[in-house]
């Protein structure tokens, strides 16, 4: 979702306030990392990410064992290009261009643990979900990423790469894995390609026609099926998919993020916030109220939008975007008062001179000036 207002571009600070509630003593060992976690992808460290990444464990869910030479030695090159890097590389390559990246929060589930993290860019977001669980040195080991906006883990990602190029070397008597779901992910990078040069009805008719129904009712070909239904042409059958994909999902919160663009696009704006909610309720996520803030704008309630905006203030008072949303929500109110309190707020909370701010109001909230109490404001300051 990009729901914009003019940004106070010369002062984004990227520091957050991790927001969750203080962990057990049991729960220590994860929820430091977490916050190390965090601090090593700002800090470019991939030393320690890749030290924490477990390699073998993450191939392993998706490597053929077979006593074919060809495929073993696919298998040894195929694992050499290290994911963790990679994955590293492009999280910290975003981070430089002012995406926000952050542990939000985590949970237990059976002996493993789930990290959740926070990527934010330009008013779209999306949450990654570590695996992790415990080496024999009692170690946190990261075995696997799972990605909000595609529904899949990383290495069921990985392995949609892997299949294609392995299946030349399956024999008629190996056994051990499904020969037609070789055959699907084959179609897919086929499906993909056809994609990429704009052919999107052939690719789509490759899709319908070639995928098993196996696939289809998969959660990865859930996913792929999205690709070929337009929310706004084919709304009824959007819906039905999506319901299908929540059924299927590894993580419904998945399904939720997908919902909150989807209803908003829509108008149907009640339908987005119950879809933040949900996110809500599985992340923990408090950075969720920027959202809360922006869609009440789209339905003309300022008050409840101005005590979101208030709320994520609080919460984090060195994001500069808030401010930016909640000035625009009081010239809009006609509120002069809570525009100077505001401004205050945003000199001392971002560390900006006060004739910074005034230079801001007067090239992108000049209707800022048209009130007495604020044009007094800017003249004392």
């Amino acid at each position: 979702m990009k729901i914009k207002v003019p940004f106070l571009t010369f002062f984004l600070l990227l520091s957050f306030a991790l927001k969750s509630q203080e962990p057990t003593f049991s729960d220590s060992i994860i929820y430091s990392f977490g916050l190390k976690l965090d601090e090593a992808f700002y800090d470019e460290d991939s030393d320690f990410f890749l030290k924490h990444f477990d390699s073998k464990s993450f191939y392993n869910k998706f490597l053929i064992e077979e006593k074919n030479e060809d495929i073993k030695n696919f298998n040894e090159g195929f694992s050499q290009k290290n994911i963790g890097v990679a994955f590293h590389k492009q999280i910290a390559g975003h981070l430089k261009l002012g995406t926000l990246y952050n542990f939000v929060n985590y949970y237990q589930l059976e002996d493993t643990y789930h990290l959740i993290f926070r990527l934010y860019d330009d008013g779209s977001i999306n949450y990654h979900e570590y695996v992790v669980d415990f080496d024999s040195d009692k170690q946190p080991k990261i075995s696997d990423i799972f990605i909000y906006l595609t529904g899949q883990f990383l290495s069921e990602t990985m392995a949609a790469n892997y299949y294609p190029f392995v299946q030349k070397y399956i024999e008629d008597t190996s056994e051990g894995f499904d020969k037609r779901l070789l055959l699907d992910y084959v179609l897919i990078k086929k499906i993909n390609e056809l994609r990429l040069k704009g052919k999107v009805e052939a690719a789509k008719k490759l899709y319908n026609t070639g995928i098993s129904e196996d696939f289809k009712n998969s959660s990865i070909g859930l996913g792929y099926a999205t690709q070929f239904i337009d929310p706004e042409t084919e709304p009824l059958e959007y819906t039905i998919l999506m319901e299908k994909i929540l059924e299927n999902s590894s993580s419904p919160a998945s399904v939720y993020l997908v919902y909150i663009d989807y209803h908003f696009m829509s108008g149907d704006y009640d339908k987005a916030l119950s879809a933040i909610d949900s996110i809500g309720r599985y992340t923990g996520d408090e950075f969720l109220d920027l959202y809360r803030g922006n869609i009440h704008v789209m339905m003309e309630d300022y008050e409840e939008s101005a005590k979101y905006f208030e709320k994520m203030i609080e919460n984090y008072p060195q994001f500069s975007d808030t401010y930016d949303s909640l000035l625009a929500l009081y010239i809009q109110m006609n509120q002069p008062n809570r525009i100077t309190t505001l401004l205050d707020r945003c000199a001392e909370n971002l560390s900006i001179e006060k004739k910074d701010l005034v230079s801001v109001l007067e090239s992108d909230f000049p209707a800022a000036l048209d009130f007495a109490e604020v044009k007094k404001w800017a003249k004392t300051n």
